[in-house]
């Protein structure tokens, strides 16, 4: 099977929050960025079949509190543009905000199955596409896990963390604050 290649500077894995600000990011410092999403639309955990809430129970419940950056500029987005409110409408406007940045080719339903590597260091992950079952290779300066899960370090075989696993326990340590707090 014939395999087509991209070039870019910056090659974004996960089309989640963390992928698509990492890409934004990097398009307007001037790089040109590929940013590969396995599923059919971005959104990672908080779009289908997740439906996670863009802000989760864990977040700080302050009345003042208050995003910056791209969260502020994602926050502004769902709110004027999701009329509707569902996670279909918030899928759209993720991606009406990726497509706006001019320097990312985006890549929806395209799984990366494999590194490329020379002298040491990744030159090359190659993907598929599971719309017409193409394979593709990103190439790139610089590659950014943003899966969840670890998936390139899980393709290159590097020892350390490689995403959830569900058999794993943390290990239980010794406490660093004494039992008893003194009182002065």
């Amino acid at each position: 099977m014939k395999i087509s290649s991209i070039r870019s500077d910056v090659v974004v894995v996960g089309g989640g929050f963390a992928g698509i600000c990492a890409a934004i990011s990097a398009a307007r410092e001037g790089c040109t960025v590929s940013l590969v999403e396995k599923n059919k639309s971005f959104g990672g955990k908080v779009d289908y079949p997740h439906c996670y809430p863009f802000e989760d129970a864990n977040s700080t419940p302050q009345i003042y509190k208050r995003d910056s950056g791209l969260i502020n500029e994602i926050w502004h987005k769902f709110f004027t543009y999701n009329e509707e409110g569902t996670y279909v409408g918030q899928a759209r406007v993720l991606k009406d905000w990726v497509v706006s940045e001019k320097r990312i080719r985006f890549f929806l339903r395209t799984e990366v199955e494999s590194l490329n590597f020379e002298n040491g260091r990744i030159k090359s992950v190659t993907a598929k596409d599971h719309f017409d079952h193409s394979r593709i290779a990103f190439l790139g300066k610089y590659f950014l896990d943003c899966t969840g899960a670890g998936k390139i370090s899980e393709l290159a075989d590097i020892q350390g963390e490689k995403g959830i696993d569900k058999n794993e326990s943390l290990p239980k340590s010794e406490s660093t604050y004494p039992e008893e707090i003194p009182s002065y």
